[in-house]
């Protein structure tokens, strides 16, 4: 049995559909939880993706499950373009149908600097009298 989904806490790490770069089989249901540092950021990048369009399905969300906000649904051939979250978690959810499986897809998660929470450190920094 293969294994699919789990909670992810590196800052660095790959999500592979199952069996990956074989089909991967009917009736799958895969959810994976990235949650990386406070404070940083999660970048997506999509090495391969193959999916059976508009039955099989890699739902990806802005938070902890699948009630955060929904950032987009793929499918088919086209790897998405790169992703950043705009906080530390991310869910991912992998759906596939009971008839054709293809070869899925190969995800490369980082843990990268929230450069809007620095933005606002540096600011603050900026903002401070200097005493002396």
């Amino acid at each position: 049995m293969t294994a699919c989904g789990g909670n992810l806490t590196g800052p660095a790490g790959v999500i592979l559909s199952p069996n990956y770069p074989q089909a991967y089989p009917p009736g799958k249901e895969c959810d994976w939880r990235i949650k990386v540092n406070p404070d940083f950021v999660i970048a997506l990048i999509f090495k391969s993706f193959n999916m059976e369009p508009s039955y099989d399905f890699l739902h990806i969300y802005e938070g902890e499950d699948s009630n955060s906000p929904l950032i987009g649904s793929f499918q088919g051939t086209q790897a998405p373009e790169r992703i950043e979250s705009s906080g530390d978690s991310l869910f991912l959810a992998f759906r596939s149908d009971a008839s054709v499986g293809m070869s899925g897809f190969a995800i490369e998660y980082k843990e990268e600097a929230n450069f809007k929470i620095q933005q606002g450190i540096e600011k603050e920094a900026e903002d401070k009298p200097i005493s002396g």
